[in-house]
């Protein structure tokens, strides 16, 4: 047998050195995976990108689990809602209400987003409401949102619930929902249908005792009231849904203001980055063109188009049985029209990017639309167009259509009229017909909008 001598091999270690040549390995995987998703983030083909991010959990992947709380909100956050405490002795409904405020909103959603959520998983037995059942429960001790778009109720109940589904909310979007004490042991979640207009309601789990009404406990009346409540000879022409609020309200006034300049390389780099572009772009009259497989398209204005039809660059979840994932759907679209129009912005956007509408079509694709809030007034386009559009289908984004648009706060207000006399001028034109009434701002290609009441 051959010796070797001692000397000519390595020196044996102590436990302490065997610890730190570990930590020494450990922090050299670590600085290599940075390396790799550094790498992906800045050249590697849009091919490995989100398959990178995926495996290191980067901003663009696409993760199985649901949103957190804190991002709900950039998906479907209700433009109202209310806390209603009931009726008193002598007929008079106490309730708190907010709108008009992205802040306000958002602190009463959250407080109360358990309850719904329990509300939605658990909701069972779907009976049909008349008009005035729906008014009753949105009298009662209750939790009231209007997201003012048709939320798909699958999406919200996984968001809510991490990733719990309820088969019972299957195909089902609505703009209203109303989780309402109506005395019995346990609440019922009432909503507005948005394909057939109609009212319905479920009997859930939430227990009407307990943690229900301590949470609606600390709210105290603002005078918030339904039109429904109010004079019918100033009201009677408008939707009964209309909130109003004892206080008049004074939206901004804000300036449309554009920060990306697309003349320059770097900017438009930027821009396509956020959409998962890395090849070089060339100018066509009016606008310019990144061509791979598919083809994206930049305006100066801020029109974005994509299209391709085969494309797997977003990818979008589909579930065992073949059917669309609804909640990675929205999650999807909306991240890739909110990370470039935090591009085009070059901050924050003071916009925010609500849901009109998901709609699913005969041949198994999608329809999604967007469109612009202004702290929690719903903004337009005078040509009728959406914000965003995308559709998907097999499994992926294979067009879509961006309008960004960034505004400012100029510290002006737009003066309105106040809800009992936007209702009055309504009723001299409706001409017998009931409509809704809303707060809108309307955006004319102008370097300004402001506020006003539209009827549809």
């Amino acid at each position: 047998m051959r010796h070797i001598n001692p000397s000519f091999g390595p020196p044996s270690l102590t436990g302490r050195q065997r610890a730190v040549e570990l930590v020494k390995d450990l922090l050299i995987v670590m600085l290599a995976c940075s390396a790799v998703y550094l790498a992906a983030r800045t050249q590697l083909h849009t091919g490995l990108v989100p398959w990178v991010e995926t495996l290191l959990g980067g901003e663009h992947s696409q993760q199985t689990g649901r949103l957190d709380l804190t991002r709900i909100s950039d998906v479907v956050q209700p433009a109202q809602a209310a806390v209603c405490l009931g009726v008193n002795r002598n007929g008079e409904v106490s309730r708190y209400g907010v709108q008009y405020s992205d802040s306000l909103t958002q602190r009463l959603t959250s407080t109360t987003a358990g309850l719904v959520g329990e509300g939605l998983a658990s909701a069972r037995t779907c009976t049909l409401l008349s008009d005035e059942d729906w008014q009753q429960a949105l009298r009662a001790p209750g939790i009231y949102l209007d997201y003012q778009g048709a939320v798909p109720l699958t999406a919200l109940c996984q968001w809510l619930n991490d990733g719990v589904t309820n088969a019972a909310l299957s195909n089902i979007c609505a703009a209203q929902l109303v989780l309402a004490d109506l005395g019995g042991e346990t609440a019922v979640l009432c909503y507005k249908n948005e394909i057939d207009g109609l009212y319905y309601a479920w009997s859930t789990t939430v227990s009407c005792d307990g943690y229900f009404a301590s949470t609606l406990e600390p709210y105290t009346d603002n005078g918030a009231r339904f039109a429904f409540e109010l004079d019918a000879e100033s009201y009677g022409a408008v939707s009964g849904d209309l909130m109003v609020l004892g206080a008049s309200t004074q939206p901004a006034l804000y300036q449309t203001v554009t920060h990306l300049d697309l003349t320059n390389d770097s900017s438009r780099d930027d821009l396509q980055q956020a959409l998962l572009f890395r090849t070089q772009d060339y100018m066509v009259p009016g606008m310019w063109v990144c061509r791979e497989d598919d083809t994206l398209r930049i305006s100066a204005d801020g029109v974005v188009t994509y299209e391709g039809e085969s494309s797997s660059r977003y990818p979008v979840g589909v579930l065992a049985n073949g059917s669309m994932d609804v909640a990675d759907l929205l999650e999807t679209t909306h991240r890739l029209a909110n990370d470039a129009l935090t591009v085009w912005c070059g901050s924050t956007p003071t916009a925010q990017l609500a849901l009109t509408e998901a709609l699913p079509l005969e041949d198994g694709s999608w329809v999604v639309r967007y469109h612009y809030r202004l702290n929690g007034i719903s903004l337009a386009f005078s040509d009728g167009e959406d914000a965003a559009f995308f559709l998907v289908k097999d499994g992926a984004v294979t067009s879509f259509f961006l309008r960004l648009r960034c505004y400012e706060d100029t510290g002006q207000r737009s003066p309105i009229l106040r809800e009992r006399q936007a209702a009055a001028a309504l009723e001299a034109l409706s001409g017998g017909q009931t409509l809704e009434l809303m707060l809108c701002y309307e955006d004319t290609g102008g370097d300004t909008v402001q506020a006003a009441w539209v009827a549809r």
